[in-house]
């Protein structure tokens, strides 16, 4: 009886093993915030009221809740706090999602751009004192009132190639205030046929004052990829697509002016089968996103392994345990005998 007692005792020490392992065993009276911490420090502490919890009080504070660091003394000897000013965290606000396709005079889709991406943009801008400042512009892609423009070549042809003009924003001098092209080329890589983005060019108009605030010397600029530069190599008839942040430099013709493209997502495709309506084809990941997936699938395994040999474990015991039980009770019965 004495073994039957002990062999449950393991079956349900084994038990909760498996069930902390699966991540449902919590003991009781901790609270599992670090995941939380980890992901919004930046978030303040609140209590049940819903309000921010005071920060504890210094040893100054505790003597003399008067007395600030900052205080400077009086004429008359009377401590006066000095303002501090306090700066407000400011949150950036997602990207959003630009989605361009291109048809050729048949209606058929024959390249397709969908992307989370922005500028940045150095310019100078002047302060209130007309002294010159260095500042940042970031312009997003953009999904309103967009022009698109391009050619659908098939690209069967030597030389043949597919291009796509984007144009968004308000409208300068005639002209959207800012344009994005880029162009596509058939190449062959081996005994497979490839396609590639190159002379990646933009245009921008620092008169724009939503993104280019108090510009100095406002005016249209183009800055473009190195003309050698190629991108986003893929198998023919696939989609590109790359889940990992990606950033693409650009600069003007006098090197006066640069732009970095900053791509948090994108998917790809041009040279697209009629029929396919627009929709991508089989996707190829980039190489950011392919180094990915041999760790989680380790850890997957490492974890399914683990958790295998604790079950077979549980089940050898339990039968041991019901084995050594019947072994037990049968050695009852013969002394009553």
């Amino acid at each position: 009886m004495k073994m039957v007692i002990y062999t449950r005792h393991l079956v349900s020490t084994f038990m909760l093993i498996l069930l902390c392992a699966l991540g449902t065993c919590q003991i009781e009276g901790e609270d599992d915030t670090s995941a939380y911490e980890d992901k919004f420090p930046h978030l303040p502490d609140f209590n049940q009221n819903n309000n921010i919890t005071e920060s504890p009080k210094s040893a100054l504070d505790i003597l003399d809740p008067g007395f600030s660091p900052t205080s400077k003394p009086s004429e008359k000897g009377e401590a006066t706090s000095a303002v501090v000013p306090t700066q407000t965290p400011t949150t950036q606000e997602p990207l959003p999602t630009a989605d361009y396709k291109y048809e050729d005079i048949d209606g058929n889709v024959c390249l397709r751009l969908c992307l989370k991406a922005k500028f940045e943009i150095p310019y100078t801008a002047l302060g209130p004192d007309g002294m010159e400042l260095p500042k940042t512009a970031e312009v997003p892609f953009s999904d309103f009132k967009v022009k698109i423009g391009g050619d659908c070549d098939s690209g069967k042809k030597p030389g043949e190639a597919q291009i796509l003009n984007v144009q968004w924003g308000p409208f300068l001098d005639r002209e959207a205030a800012y344009s994005f092209k880029m162009k596509f080329s058939k190449t062959r890589s081996g005994d497979t046929d490839d396609w590639l983005a190159e002379d990646l060019e933009f245009t921008y108009n620092t008169e724009d004052a939503t993104y280019f605030e108090d510009a100095a010397n406002p005016g249209k600029v183009t800055v473009r990829v190195d003309s050698k530069a190629e991108f986003f190599e893929t198998p023919y008839r696939s989609a590109y697509t790359c889940q990992a942040d990606d950033s693409i430099e650009l600069s003007s013709s006098d090197k006066m002016h640069t732009s970095v493209l900053q791509i948090d997502e994108i998917r790809l495709q041009p040279f697209m089968k009629p029929k396919n309506n627009g929709t991508f084809s089989e996707e190829e990941p980039c190489e950011s996103d392919k180094q990915k997936k041999p760790t989680s699938n380790v850890a997957s395994i490492a974890v399914g392994a683990t958790l295998g040999c604790l079950i077979l474990i549980v089940i050898i015991i339990y039968a041991v345990g019901r084995r050594m039980g019947s072994i037990t009770d049968r050695t009852g019965y013969k002394a009553v005998e």
